[in-house]
């Protein structure tokens, strides 16, 4: 994603102090464990320079084991979040997370007190990446850091791993000091569909910075279309919609968009994959005062044609 590859160039400039941590106990991690020679590892060469003194050999290593996605570097990968150099500390979190690895979860975690704001944000960023649900708690704190950056990383995180706990502290953040993490909170209350942020969102469309103003727009639209085509409410019932007399019932509609969305829901569920199939044609039918959609939909590994009709009566009963 585009806003993730900003974040990550941004992370990496502000790199300009230096720091060190020492890893927590509280994991037990076996390093000598890993078997790495030139016999079964064709990586054997990147891997070992992470250990090389020089800052300019080990940066690279990492580059490309996060270029060439080396798994099985991920132990020494691991070890260099405890690395001297603060540059070094933060490439490692950042390369952790596109190792997608959930054995460097709680390393990040870790990662997340560092000294230097460019690797608490860097391990941040990755914890959104890795999908770590749990990480959440401490995705939070981190948005009353210092560092604006770390702030957007944070935030970002949250909005990923759809952390609906953090719509509360994300709000807060509409009022910060600084344009790029209003703006980056108003995007990820959109992405969280949070309908209870919509007061404070329209507020920042007045706000004095147009990427501001257009990120809160843009969430404001995305909530109110989660509310129009809410389908949680929708029950399905008759039969197999290959024809009128079979049609697959649709109760529960509250209007076209979420009539429509249930019926592509449906379909999906149907093939179990969305990827399976796609739609060639879709059209109204009216037959003995009911109403009907036809949705015609061609399988991708067959390229059969299937219809699928759907009762959809109950709409246009309520206009």
């Amino acid at each position: 994603m585009i806003i993730e590859v900003l974040l990550t160039k941004l992370l990496i400039t502000t790199i300009a102090t230096k720091s060190s941590l020492d890893i927590s106990n509280e994991y037990d991690f076996d390093f000598e464990k890993r078997v790495i020679n030139s016999q079964n590892n064709p990586y054997y060469d990147i891997i070992s320079k992470v250990n090389h003194p020089n800052y300019n050999i080990k940066a690279q290593a990492l580059n490309d084991i996060a270029e060439k996605k080396i798994n099985n570097a991920c132990n020494d990968v691991i070890k260099c979040l405890n690395d001297e150099d603060f540059r070094i500390r933060g490439l490692a979190a950042i390369t952790l997370g596109k190792l997608d690895n959930i054995l460097a979860i709680p390393y990040l975690i870790n990662a997340l007190k560092d000294e230097h704001p460019g690797v608490r944000g860097s391990a941040a960023l990755s914890l959104g990446r890795l999908n770590a649900i749990n990480s959440d708690n401490y995705l939070i704190e981190l948005l009353n850091d210092n560092d604006y950056t770390v702030v957007l990383s944070a935030c970002y995180s949250l909005g990923i791993l759809n952390s609906t706990k953090s719509i509360d502290p994300i709000i807060k953040l509409l009022d910060h000091d600084n344009p790029q993490v209003r703006e980056n909170a108003a995007w990820v209350l959109g992405l969280l569909k949070a309908q209870k942020a919509t007061p404070y969102l329209e507020i920042l469309t007045q706000d004095p910075y147009d990427s501001v103003r257009s990120s809160a727009k843009r969430a404001i639209f995305h909530i109110k279309y989660q509310a129009l085509s809410d389908t949680s409410k929708i029950q399905y019932s008759g039969g197999s919609g290959l024809n009128l007399k079979d049609a697959i019932k649709i109760t529960g509609i509250k209007n076209s968009l979420s009539c429509l969305r249930s019926q592509k829901e449906y379909i999906n569920n149907f093939y179990g994959d969305n990827n399976r199939w796609e739609q060639v044609d879709q059209s109204h039918v009216k037959h003995n005062n009911k109403h009907y959609t036809l949705i015609t939909v061609k399988e991708n590994d067959s390229g059969k044609l299937r219809k699928f009709y759907f009762d959809i009566t109950e709409l246009f009963l309520k206009f």
